[in-house]
């Protein structure tokens, strides 16, 4: 089962600073494992209103205009002219650059040639796990089109990476694991990643969100300068994560 939380979009109300704090989304998504919980903001549903209409029917009556397979697809390595415009329009995040970046073509009439997934990664950076050091790559964003499902295009597309880096010519570029960032107002997945091999490392603490009063833009409440907000104190204020 899906429960779809509603969140007005952020006012400086006291009463909204204390009853949505960023824990309250976090502690619900928790709460019962036996279903899932999508935490929408109205200002997400305003920017991104069509991803998020194509998201919740997928998820809710399976509502898919396109299907592929795996199989009926071509992975490639791309460029940024060819994966950052398919990013803006498909991902609830946005276009970001990244140091790789792959994507699936079908092979299938009558969508024979056409973008369909994307996953983009990060330069190797080096981690030190155990007291070993690790080359890792992030795993920055992963999506197909709004209105359509790659099924086994995961898999596909982060082997084909996986692949590239083990016939690079220097063995240092090989990738000894890969990392990301799973958004929980849109439910943990956790049993597609884990499937994927991977593994669940730490659930991060809610991350506090701000919202533009003019420009209307989401923006981290992080960083340097930047100090935590008092009990009751009156702030343009949302929480995700």
């Amino acid at each position: 089962p899906i429960v779809l939380h509603l969140l007005a979009s952020p006012s400086p109300s006291p009463t909204l600073t204390l009853t949505l704090t960023p824990a309250t989304n976090s502690n619900l998504t928790d709460s019962n494992p036996s279903y899932t919980i999508i935490h929408l903001h109205r200002d997400v549903w305003n920017s991104r209103k069509s991803i998020c209409q194509s998201r919740i029917l997928a998820r809710t009556l399976n509502n898919i205009n396109s299907r592929h397979y795996a199989r009926q697809t071509t992975a490639k390595r791309i460029s940024a002219a060819e994966y950052l415009p398919f990013l803006n329009e498909h991902h609830l995040w946005g276009a970001t650059k990244a140091r790789y970046a792959y994507g699936l073509y079908s092979k299938k009439a009558p969508n024979e040639g056409e973008l369909v997934a994307v996953a983009a990664f990060s330069s190797r950076r080096h981690i030190l796990r155990n007291g070993n050091r690790h080359n890792s790559h992030e795993l920055i964003r992963l999506c197909s089109k709004r209105d359509g499902h790659v099924v086994g295009g995961m898999s596909k597309l982060i082997k084909a990476f996986i692949r590239d880096r083990e016939n690079s010519k220097s063995s240092t570029n090989s990738a000894d694991d890969i990392v990301t960032v799973i958004d929980r107002e849109w439910g943990t997945a956790k049993e597609s990643w884990h499937a994927l091999g991977f593994e669940t490392v730490q659930i991060m603490p809610p991350l506090p969100m701000v919202v533009g009063l003019h420009d209307g833009l989401r923006r981290h409440l992080v960083g340097a300068g930047i100090r935590p907000v008092q009990h009751g104190e009156e702030v343009n204020h949302e929480s995700s994560k």
